[in-house]
């Protein structure tokens, strides 16, 4: 089974608009700014560890298209919810047109990232590209994975981002991670349910309530519990990300699910047997190495 990604451009005014924001930041230690390509100064400490990484993300103005403030708050909260829910360290921070023709951008901070999370986010909130600061190295732009170079040189960056998505969102029980990464028209089908589900908010109803039986069932009893992993399957092509899901103490995964991609966004969510398709675990080495 074959969901190849479509892929976009980002217009080069737009990636130089980018380069030539200043990316504030309040830390604990007092305020810093980091531009593009200047090198990153030492990081400071949080919950007794020095990051080697910030990422600057926002949730606002999805693909550069300004939103009313009221729903970019709404988005910024949606966001601090999810970095709670993963366990990451933050900063308030934003991005600050020098020219002042675009209004500041409030964005999140967030420490040692990794660049799959940072795929993923991009995924679920719309997002062209991150701010990366490597300790010691230039801060730099990391693009969307469908973005035109970066797919060109990773066919499977954006299936890789969509499957990770879901993995995080199975794992945090988060619906809201899902919501603007699915397309409008989603198709959502089981190997084990004769009828699909079609729409956006029928996936999503479908998808919220799985996960609050599980997360009510699943305080008391351990057998109901899900782990959710990014894998590829091999069966019929070249290796394809995909998510796999073991339930309680099982050693044999229970399902795989597959995705398909179109206008930037996941328009087609299958569940499948996992024997069907031959499905191999990533190592986190294999993640941060994609």
């Amino acid at each position: 089974m074959s969901h190849p990604a479509d892929v976009f451009e980002i217009p080069p005014s737009l990636i130089e608009a980018y380069r030539a924001t200043a990316y504030d930041i309040e830390l604990p230690g007092g305020p810093r700014t980091l531009r593009i390509g200047e090198v990153s100064a030492a990081l400071p400490a949080s919950r007794g560890h020095t990051p080697h990484r910030i990422a600057i993300l926002t949730a606002s103005n999805p693909f550069s298209r300004p939103l009313p403030e009221e729903v970019n708050e709404a988005r910024h909260r949606l966001l601090l919810d999810a970095v709670d829910k993963a366990g990451l360290s933050c900063w308030p921070a934003q991005g600050r047109d020098p020219s002042g023709e675009w209004p500041p951008e409030q964005s999140l901070a967030l420490a040692d990232p990794g660049d799959d999370v940072l795929d993923a986010w991009m995924l679920a909130l719309g997002q062209n590209a991150v701010v990366v600061a490597d300790q010691g190295q230039p801060v730099a732009l990391r693009l969307h994975p469908l973005e035109l170079g970066r797919a060109a040189e990773d066919s499977s960056s954006g299936l890789r981002a969509a499957a990770l998505l879901w993995t995080e969102a199975w794992s945090t029980l988060n619906p809201d991670l899902l919501a603007e990464a699915l397309h409008p028209d989603v198709c959502y089908e089981s190997q084990w349910v004769f009828s699909p589900l079609e729409g956006r908010e029928a996936v999503l109803a479908h998808l919220a309530g799985k996960m609050r039986t599980l997360e009510r069932l699943g305080a008391d009893d351990p057998s109901v519990r899900l782990q959710v992993q990014l894998g590829t399957t091999t069966s019929g092509g070249p290796p394809q990300p995909c998510a796999i899901t073991w339930q309680g103490a099982s050693a044999e995964p229970q399902m795989i699910v597959l995705f398909r991609l179109h206008e930037r966004q996941i328009d087609r969510i299958d569940i499948c047997i996992p024997q069907l398709f031959e499905p191999h675990v990533m190592t986190r080495q294999q993640v941060k190495n994609a």
